[in-house]
């Protein structure tokens, strides 16, 4: 679950209006300006993620993304050669097509049991480490506490991550461990050595 739920809402979107169909193709959507491809690819993202995909990482959704952007970009950041005699426009991939390509192809290899190097583990790294969206997780969590801070009018940090591990209680799990005041603590503590290491 989403500690995003538990905090404020800073922006607001309309998404009442959908300018462009589904049935988008990649040469309709050459026929449009920038800004306009960038809508339709938003059209073709929401159609997507319409459905029982979810948001979070999985192999099936992040193929899907790649693939919506792949088409999506593609026209934008296509690189042009040059035009043939009939008018014909001669264009080829942006070297970031080629990449976001190969990356898809790489996550369906996964279910063939082949790994591309660029995602093999390293062989070295405490065990301990931090995945990054947990370090993620525990940015969001430092930056709760401030908000909390900030709303409640609390004259302390210690306070604060008191009340936050209340509201979070049952809700929010790190590691499969609980929300509780001191971990908040231990994540400030942490988060204060590693900033005077850089």
């Amino acid at each position: 679950m989403s500690i995003s739920k538990f905090m404020p809402s800073l922006v607001m979107q309309d998404k009442s209006k959908n300018k462009f169909p589904i049935e988008l193709t990649a040469a309709s959507i050459y026929q449009l300006e920038p800004a306009g491809q960038l809508e339709a690819l938003k059209a073709k993202l929401d159609a997507a993620f319409s459905t029982d995909v979810g948001s979070e990482l999985s192999r099936e959704s992040a193929i899907l993304v790649l693939s919506t952007l792949i088409e999506g970009l593609r026209p934008t950041l296509d690189q042009h050669l040059g035009t043939l005699e009939t008018g014909e426009v001669i264009v080829t991939d942006h070297p970031a097509m080629r990449v976001l390509d190969q990356l898809k192809d790489a996550i369906k290899d996964l279910d063939l049991s082949k790994t591309h190097p660029a995602l093999r583990p390293n062989s070295y790294g405490a065990p301990n480490t931090l995945t990054r969206a947990e370090q993620k997780f525990d940015t969001t969590l430092l930056e709760a506490v401030l908000i909390l801070q900030r709303i409640k009018g609390f004259s302390n940090r210690n306070m604060t991550e008191r009340k936050l591990a209340s509201i979070l209680r049952g809700k929010i799990f790190r590691r499969s461990a609980p929300i509780t005041a001191q971990r908040l603590k231990q994540i400030r503590d942490q988060d204060v050595r590693r900033n005077k290491l850089l």
